[in-house]
């Protein structure tokens, strides 16, 4: 009993960095289009938003990982297609899962931050002269930011099915590998 343990106690750091470094990506991506699709419902950011945001939901990460070796691996070059040789093997395998995540984060994201530009205390700090930026990441992202967060703790359970296919297709040294 005590050998499968450690085994699989020397994989759970590559699974752990992996899903880490999948749902920053995912957060970051998610903020930024969410709070420039929001600010702006209906442009040209925001459809883009939209639509890379069913892109990413209707894609299964498998598929896109293939697709990721196929194009940056193979025909470009720029990153190994499998296994664990740094911190270049960990971009491929991230942006698989990040793209899987991000589009609920995104979607609730630029609905609540939609929702919050629309409150009488932002209307008063845009009378009051705040500068948008300001109202964007201090009044408005603060507010709008608590939906985000729960639906971040529904991702880490995504996580780990998620890193389970990418570590299959990437043949990365995680837990899915055992």
């Amino acid at each position: 009993q005590q050998p499968v343990f450690d085994l699989i106690m020397q994989r759970v750091p590559k699974t752990a960095l992996l899903a880490v470094t999948s749902l920053s990506l995912a957060l970051i991506v998610a903020i930024i289009l969410g709070i420039a699709g929001a600010r702006r419902p209906g442009s040209k950011i925001d459809r883009f938003a939209i639509a890379i945001s069913t892109l990413g939901q209707s894609a299964p990460t498998f598929w896109v990982g293939l697709m990721l070796v196929l194009v940056f691996s193979v025909h470009f070059g720029w990153f190994p297609a499998v296994g664990y040789n740094g911190p270049k093997s960990l971009v491929l395998p991230a942006i698989a899962i990040a793209l899987a995540v991000f589009p609920a984060d995104l979607r609730v994201l630029r609905a609540s931050m939609i929702e919050t530009f629309q409150q009488e205390h932002i209307r008063t700090a845009r009378a009051f002269g705040i500068s948008d930026r300001r109202i964007t990441w201090l009044y408005a992202f603060r507010n709008a930011a608590l939906p985000l967060i729960t639906v971040v703790r529904i991702d880490l359970g995504y996580l780990l099915g998620g890193t389970i296919v990418a570590e299959v297709v990437f043949n990365y040294p995680g837990v899915g590998q055992l």
